[in-house]
């Protein structure tokens, strides 16, 4: 049986909890590593010329995580692999010399960051117990060959040996690691020391292992990483199978050398080519002829055009021309929005605007400009509020002309006294011979009878002063009404404190409005005595 056999075995059960069987592959595997060459590993030699790596080995790049807050906020956190195609496939070194350059780089200037609490290149100060105290320690940039953190054994994290440059230099706690090209003639690699233990070999995570892949670094930047790596193997863990290639470093962008966007960096096609056309070079400098219009490879003819602003083709664009390009007739129309025949889309005005008459539209049906249903030439203009003292019942038009007098509840205008009148007389409009009888009716008995007249008798001879231009006989002006303009109101029965006889107010009782209270007053009361309210 093979060692390769053996350690397959073993995968499948690395850590039986049989002790028999535990024992019983250990003991054979440790037989076979004494007469098998096997892992016998030291400082490559990067002289020898070994074979190229077969097909499907290649690198790949992972994104651990994108920093969105904290210290490392903007950053990006990477991890780079070495794709396998057996489990048992053993990464042995990483290097790179003046014949196969060693590059590791970001695209951008600040470079890549480096834990001040993790001491050394590699991973091996990386201690998951003070994630929690320190979160950024987990994303520090280092070297390595399958461990990445302080849980591996000492020999499981690969050393190193450089010549002139020193690529370690870059992945210390000493600030900032930036880009570095190893392409010295010595050169240099990071590898791994010999297996000393059974253990090792069964345990190591530089094989390939179940996923086939090897985590050879991580590094945590702003930028993009780009670069190559050459990366020795013994496929399926075998010193008769050794390989070495160099690797790139997946980078997708423009890889067309002809193409304007071109990037250097890029091993991956992402479709970002852009090329020169029509004449122009990458720069926008034409290659050939540029013509009058200012056109690369042009004939002439792009900028004529017709130059009058104030023509229907005006060309804003045209630097050449005449008036013989230009069009005069296909924009003109009537630019008169009261024409019946306007032109919404004419620029230019032309002597055919046609009107309707003054009172009829451009259909000959009469206009109606206020839309009540009667033609403007049938309006009778006049004052059209039935409230107003010179109401025109005729009128179809309001024309603004109507007057207004102040009369409050209890009055109405008399247009043939021009005042506001009591609504107790009662004849028509104009007649003030006869008061309703329940207006007078003050000890509301329904009967105008004797103690209603001694009312009057009481205040005879008072003055009971002239009311206000617009208020007629028992009406006075109440300053309060109508938002403080005032209002014509009935005088009220009394004045001040109380409804007895001492405090009768005598306007009330003005009934032909003369300002004095006589004997007239008293004969209009008089000839209510008897009348009855009810009635």
């Amino acid at each position: 049986m093979e060692l390769a056999n053996v350690l397959q075995l073993l995968a499948h059960n690395p850590r039986s909890d049989s002790p028999d069987m535990t024992a019983h592959l250990r003991l054979l595997a440790l037989a076979l590593t004494a007469c098998v060459p096997f892992l016998s590993l030291a400082q490559p030699d990067l002289k020898q010329v070994l074979p190229a790596l077969p097909d499907g080995y290649e690198l790949s790049v992972d994104t651990v995580l994108v920093h969105e807050s904290g210290e490392l906020a903007g950053y990006n956190t990477y991890r780079l692999y070495v794709e396998c195609l057996h489990p048992l496939d053993f990464v042995v070194s990483c290097s790179g010399d003046e014949s196969n350059p060693l590059l590791l780089a970001s695209t951008s200037s600040e470079g890549w960051y480096n834990s001040p609490l993790a001491g050394g290149w590699n991973a091996m100060a990386i201690n998951e117990l003070f994630f929690t105290a320190f979160p950024e320690m987990e994303f520090d940039s280092f070297l390595t060959i399958g461990a990445d953190n302080s849980s591996y054994t000492s020999s499981m994290h690969p050393i190193s040996q450089w010549g002139a440059i020193d690529a370690g230099l870059e992945f210390d706690q000493d600030g900032p690691g930036t880009n570095v090209l190893v392409n010295d003639e010595v050169g240099g690699a990071w590898f791994q020391p010999p297996l000393l233990t059974l253990e090792d070999s069964l345990t190591h995570p530089a094989f390939g292992g179940p996923e086939q892949r090897v985590l050879i670094a991580q590094i945590t930047t702003p930028g993009r990483i780009y670069g190559q790596v050459q990366v020795q193997i013994l496929k399926e863990g075998l010193n008769s199978d050794e390989f070495r290639s160099v690797l790139q470093i997946p980078f997708e962008g423009c890889d067309d050398p002809t193409a304007c966007t071109f990037d250097p960096n890029a091993t991956l096609n992402d479709g970002s080519c852009v090329y020169s056309s029509n004449g122009f070079d990458c720069f926008g400098n034409c290659e050939g002829t540029v013509d009058a219009c200012g056109v690369c490879e042009g004939d002439g003819t792009s900028c004529l055009g017709c130059t009058d602003a104030t023509a229907c083709n005006y060309d804003e664009q045209a630097t050449s021309g005449s008036t013989d390009l230009c069009d005069y007739e296909s924009c003109a129309g009537c630019m008169d929005v009261d024409a019946c025949n306007y032109d919404p889309g004419a620029t230019l005005p032309a002597d055919n605007c046609q009107y309707g008459g003054p009172f009829f539209d451009c259909n000959g049906f009469c206009i109606d400009s206020d839309g009540d249903g009667i033609c403007d030439i049938d309006e009778i203009p006049g004052c059209t509020n039935p409230n107003a003292i010179n109401y025109d019942p005729a009128a179809t038009e309001n024309d603004n002309s109507c007057v207004f007098f102040p009369c409050g509840p209890g009055t109405t205008y008399d247009p043939s006294t021009n005042m506001c009148e009591l609504d107790a007389w009662l004849g028509e409009t104009g007649d003030m011979s006869m008061l309703d009888p329940c207006y007078v009716d003050f000890d509301g008995s329904g009967v105008v009878d004797v103690t209603d007249l001694a009312r009057i008798k009481v205040v005879l001879g008072e003055d009971p002063g002239m009311s206000a231009d617009q208020c007629g006989a028992g009406v006075t002006f109440d300053t309060s009404l109508n938002g403080g303009t005032g209002a014509c109101v009935p005088a009220p029965l009394t004045v001040g404190e109380g409804n007895g006889l001492n405090n009768l107010n005598p306007r009330f009782f003005d009934l032909n409005r003369d300002g004095v209270l006589d004997q007239v007053d008293f004969d209009r009361l008089e000839v209510l005595l008897g009348a009855s309210c009810a009635d």
